[in-house]
């Protein structure tokens, strides 16, 4: 998982241990662990994984997870 920690730390250019804290927030609710994250703004992120799986999550100042939206994106 430590990849995973670190995607999420450089995304939000956080400390080790709060990176953790969003990463096992994100992980409970089954963001995939291969996921990219991308910045929106201050406190709102994307991520997308290979198999498009795509979403966005927003967190406080203390780094709880207060949102997390899934976009699943369907190829008919």
């Amino acid at each position: 998982q430590k990849p995973y920690f670190k995607r999420v730390r450089d995304v939000l250019g956080c400390s080790e241990e709060e990176a953790e804290k969003v990463g096992l927030a994100l992980d409970k609710y089954l963001v995939p662990l291969e996921s990219k994250f991308y910045k929106i703004d201050d406190s709102t992120y994307s991520f997308v994984d290979a198999g498009g799986l795509k979403g966005t999550f927003s967190i406080d100042q203390n780094y709880n997870l207060l949102t997390l939206v899934f976009l699943y994106v369907l190829n008919l």
